[in-house]
């Protein structure tokens, strides 16, 4: 006998998307940071900083929008917790976009 599994609330898997997205963007551009050998300045530098940055800005603009989904259908639903999950990967989600806008502006004038 198998019992159905409950359905899962709605917007918690976006709520964990907007937890997962920035958590991504960071360890891409670490790994990115490591290929580029720290050094901006050299064409191949360049081209792996702002191929890491444009990516990683891609995923925390996709977590952002998966945390307000998951905000707003965790309140709908009255599930606290995802709506606490959903805010706290918008916070997260919002520090880290500072961070790499910050360092996009440093790098230009670097170069």
């Amino acid at each position: 006998m198998t019992e159905n599994a409950p359905a899962p609330l709605p917007g918690r898997n976006a709520a964990r998307f907007a937890i997962l997205a920035p958590q991504a963007a960071f360890l891409l551009m670490c790994v990115f940071r490591q290929l580029s050998g720290t050094d901006t300045l050299t064409p191949s530098g360049r081209f792996w900083f702002y191929t890491a940055s444009t990516l990683a800005t891609g995923l925390i603009a996709a977590g952002a929008v998966a945390g307000v989904i998951g905000l707003v259908r965790g309140i709908r639903s009255r599930s606290w917790d995802t709506s606490i999950i959903a805010g706290l990967g918008l916070f997260v989600t919002s520090v880290l976009t500072g961070v790499i806008l910050l360092a996009l502006i440093f790098a230009r004038q670097a170069g």
